[in-house]
């Protein structure tokens, strides 16, 4: 039998759309660098670069954690390199700020309610873009574990938070996310759980990838996908969130995965709305950069979640949906 033809296949996925989907996934990433300003800058050489970059940038959304730390998020090309050597950055995806910022502002209790530490486990953390916006939202409330199973990646994972956290402010394990369930189960308060996926933008960014892609191998991932979200759902608590994502633009990875948890007979789940609301709590300052406008002017709604597409946005792609265990 023929192989199936990669652009055939998500050409009848998308219809129409493919072709200027298929020619955005083409170029280049636009990246933000995500600055941590913890309040009190260590030195007068900070505060001054952290005004040079403030005053030079060309937009910025401005968060206020609840660590006291100023985060900031700019384009990377607004920038230069000298005015960042005494500032802790880090390079992602703007689409990616959004799936984390939209985790804690759900998850994130009051400061001081009295009650136990909550418990977020980022279930395929590698690199630790998302982890780092976690980790510095959210306060001392919180227990974070960072986990990632591949050896290299959790190695670079490791250095990554080692560059804005010490050592008692994270958890880095290697464990399978598919089995998490087997050791805990009704203990989290939230779930990142960034999938593995088919990420068709790097396959058609790299030959050999091109050539490894198939139907069958999508299908494969979305098996392991299906069982971490269905382990993912039983590690949190009742009324605990988990939020899925993936880079994939497949349906099949994406709404239909969400849509078996809904319908599913042993997962009881629901999908959380409201996520305008939520991103209305990021401040934009900002002249003209389009891939920069407000975080809810990125977002399109799907049936079960949320997308942000390059071909109407400049970024992504990511696919994410948040969702609360009911019982």
């Amino acid at each position: 039998m023929k192989k199936p033809d990669f652009h055939a296949f998500y050409q009848n996925l998308w219809s129409d759309r493919w072709a200027s989907l298929e020619s955005a996934l083409k170029r280049d990433a636009s990246w933000v660098a995500v600055i941590i300003c913890p309040d009190g800058t260590d030195s007068a050489e900070g505060a001054r670069q952290l005004s040079q970059v403030q005053a030079a940038s060309i937009a910025c959304w401005k968060l206020r954690s609840d660590l006291t730390d100023e985060i900031y998020v700019l384009p990377h090309n607004s920038i230069k390199a000298e005015d960042l050597a005494n500032l802790t950055v880090y390079f992602l995806d703007p689409a990616s700020v959004v799936v984390a910022l939209c985790l804690v502002f759900a998850a994130s209790p009051p400061l001081d309610d009295g009650g136990p530490r909550r418990y977020l486990i980022d279930l395929c953390a590698a690199p630790g873009g998302k982890s780092i916006l976690l980790r510095s939202y959210l306060n001392s409330v919180w227990r974070m574990v960072f986990n990632e199973r591949s050896d290299s990646r959790r190695g670079r994972l490791k250095r990554n938070l080692e560059n804005f956290f010490k050592a008692d402010q994270f958890s880095v394990t290697g464990h399978d996310s598919r089995q998490w369930c087997l050791h805990e189960k009704g203990v989290a308060d939230a779930i990142l759980l960034d999938a593995p996926c088919s990420s068709e933008k790097h396959v058609l960014e790299n030959s050999k990838e091109f050539q490894k892609w198939s139907v069958s191998r999508s299908s494969r991932i979305q098996t392991d996908q299906w069982s971490m979200l269905a382990s993912s759902l039983q590690v949190v608590k009742p009324g605990g969130l988990v939020m899925y994502s993936t880079c994939s633009v497949h349906e099949g990875e994406n709404d239909q995965l969400v849509e078996r948890a809904l319908t599913s007979k042993k997962l009881k789940c629901e999908v959380v709305g409201g996520i305008e609301e939520l991103l209305n709590q990021v401040r934009v300052d900002s002249k003209a950069v389009s891939y920069l406008k407000h975080p809810t002017e990125l977002i399109e709604k799907t049936k079960f979640g949320y997308q942000i597409l390059p071909d109407r946005t400049g970024v992504g792609p990511i696919y994410f949906s948040l969702i609360r265990r009911t019982t």
